[in-house]
C-alpha cells in the first residue's frame, strides 16, 4: 500500500477551492484596494482605475461600472494641524443610516472609491487607520440615474439612502475603530472649510 502525501491544492476539497475563488478577490477589495488607493495619493495626482467585482457580498454578477477613485489628492489622515479645542464630532457610525448620498457627502466629502454592487452603491472612504464602508440602496419612487451628482455626489447617486454601515479597521476595539471615524470626520469638515 502507498501512502500518497497531499500537496496544499489536493488538501483542499473543491467546495473550498470555489469558496477561496469567491473569498480571496473579495478581500482584495476590502484590504488591496484602499491600500493601492493611498499609495496613488503620492503619485502626482493620477485617478486610478479599479476593475469592478462581481464577488462582493449581494453581488448578482453584473456590476455596470467599475469602481473609481474620486479625488486621489485629498488627504483625510492630515489632522496634525486641527487645532486641538474642535468641537466634538459624533463618531458614530450608524449616524449615516437614513441619510441620503448628498448628506453622506457633506459630512464626509466625495468618496475614495464608488461600487457599484447588485442592488447597492458602496462608498468606500479610507482613513489612515480605518476603512468605512457606506452602503446606499435605491429610495422608492425615485430614479438614481436622474441625478447629476454634484457636491462631491458621483452622477447618479440621486436617491438613494444609507441602509447599512461597516467600519472596519484592524483595531481590537470599537473605542479605536470610532477615534478614526472621528480623525476622519473632522478632517473632511476642516477640507470644506478650506482649512
Amino acid at each position: 500500500m502507498t501512502v500518497r502525501r497531499a500537496t496544499p491544492v489536493d488538501a483542499i476539497s473543491p467546495a473550498g477551492r470555489r469558496r477561496a475563488g469567491v473569498l480571496l478577490p473579495t478581500l482584495l477589495l476590502a484590504f488591496v484596494l484602499p491600500a493601492l488607493a493611498a499609495c496613488s495619493q503620492g503619485a502626482g495626482g493620477r485617478a486610478l482605475d479599479v476593475p469592478p467585482s462581481a464577488d462582493g457580498p449581494g453581488s448578482d454578477g453584473d456590476i455596470g461600472s467599475s469602481a473609481l477613485l474620486a479625488d486621489p489628492g485629498r488627504d483625510r489622515s492630515a489632522v496634525a494641524s486641527l487645532p486641538a479645542d474642535l468641537p466634538p464630532v459624533d463618531d458614530d457610525p450608524d449616524q449615516f443610516i437614513g441619510l441620503d448620498a448628498l448628506a453622506v457627502a457633506r459630512r464626509l466629502g466625495a468618496p475614495d472609491i464608488v461600487r457599484r454592487d447588485g442592488p447597492a452603491e458602496v462608498w468606500l472612504y479610507g482613513g489612515s487607520g480605518c476603512v468605512v464602508d457606506i452602503f446606499l440602496y435605491k429610495e422608492k419612487g425615485k430614479d438614481p440615474a436622474q441625478d447629476t451628482g454634484g457636491a462631491g455626489v458621483p452622477a447618479g447617486s440621486g436617491g438613494l439612502v444609507t441602509r447599512y454601515v461597516d467600519l472596519r479597521s484592524p483595531a481590537k476595539t470599537a473605542e479605536e475603530r470610532r477615534a478614526c471615524l472621528a480623525q476622519m470626520l473632522r478632517a473632511a469638515r476642516a477640507q470644506a472649510r478650506g482649512a
